[in-house]
């Protein structure tokens, strides 16, 4: 009987120290399973990187000019108005000047007296000198033409027939809107990027989200001392809903590789000191690696050395990661994330 008690007693304390060491067991392998971070990967790829600025400019003609008085007088006709089209070299109304409109009325009032006075053959002669010294006075004193110098639209009328006008007084403005432009400024800093004929994408409100494409026709060869900017004047195909006055937004690109080195912006972490590190993944380690970065746009950044094309990189819980840590991988890679984009 005590011999039974006694294996009884053994077989108890053999049970409760099987499941404690097989508890102890499960709690370390939960623990290292727990002490595993997991993390989040892409594969570094040959990408296209496009660095645009967006600014914003003013549509105007090409062309536009004030044709002014060409004379000090009275307008005597002016046969345009505002929409009206004008061709290079017509004549569009006329000035009178005061000393013209005075030699003219005084050869006039000779030659009315003269004829009324008449009264015989001799009276007939005085009459008919009277006569050509009035046309001979009309044919020197005609009124000075209003010329246009070149073709265009009137957009712009400031006087009417029968106005006092002064020599060089602004009468009308012009403008070409075939040839269409929108003027805007860069910084200064971006003078160097830039250069004539490289195209622009242009959105123009009244075009709705359809963005047109422009080229730079004028850079210009000063920057402005006060806004630390430099002039560009670029190039707008012609549509006929583009009126002058209309804003527009510029994008311009300051900088494009065809094929750089590229990993998400979340791949890089930044250390206290300003280093830059991309952890890459060999066989569930993570390893740092001090990179030095290149163009970055808000979704990419390309790297200029550290890592190759196609490496594992952590996008995701590389936050507190150290060199050489044991990872798990969350979700599998894309299987053509390795391969390099054509350019």
């Amino acid at each position: 009987m005590k011999y039974k008690i006694a294996i009884i007693v053994l077989t108890f304390f053999l049970l409760i120290g099987c499941t404690e060491k097989s508890q102890t067991n499960t709690a370390t392998t939960g623990a290292k399973a727990m002490s595993t971070p997991s993390v989040k990967v892409t594969a570094a790829q040959l990408k296209p990187i496009i660095i645009s600025i967006k600014i914003g400019g003013t549509v105007e003609p090409k062309m536009q000019t004030w044709i002014n008085a060409p004379a000090e007088g009275t307008i005597q006709s002016l046969n345009v108005s505002e929409g009206n089209s004008v061709r290079a070299g017509s004549v569009i109304g006329y000035v009178v000047s005061a000393d013209q409109q005075n030699m003219l009325a005084l050869a006039k009032s000779e030659y009315e007296r003269t004829l009324q006075a008449a009264s015989g053959d001799e009276s007939q002669e005085s009459v008919i000198q009277a006569a050509k010294r009035y046309k001979m006075a009309k044919d020197l004193y005609k009124p000075f033409p209003i010329v246009s110098p070149a073709n265009g639209i009137v957009m712009i009328k400031e006087v009417e027939i029968g106005a006092n006008v002064n020599i060089r007084q602004p009468l009308l403005m012009i403008a070409d809107l075939q040839q269409m432009i929108v003027r805007t400024a860069v910084p200064e800093q971006y003078t160097k990027v830039f250069k004539n004929g490289q195209r622009v994408k242009l959105l123009i409100p009244v075009m709705g989200d359809k963005a047109l494409h422009g080229t730079i026709s004028m850079i210009n060869p000063a920057v402005d001392i006060k806004s630390r900017t430099c002039g560009l004047e670029i190039s707008v195909p012609h549509n006929n809903l583009i009126k002058p006055g209309m804003t527009a937004v510029c994008e311009l690109v300051i900088a494009n590789k065809s094929s750089a080195l590229s990993v998400p912006q979340d791949a890089v972490v930044v250390k206290p000191n300003g280093d830059k590190i991309v952890f890459t993944v060999r066989d569930s380690t993570a390893y740092a690696n001090l990179i030095v970065t290149g163009l970055e746009t808000n979704n990419i950044i390309e790297i200029l050395s550290g890592i190759k094309v196609g490496d594992i990189v952590v996008i995701s819980g590389n936050e507190n990661l150290k060199d050489k840590t044991k990872v798990k991988i969350s979700a599998p890679v894309d299987a053509n994330a390795n391969k390099p984009k054509s350019e």
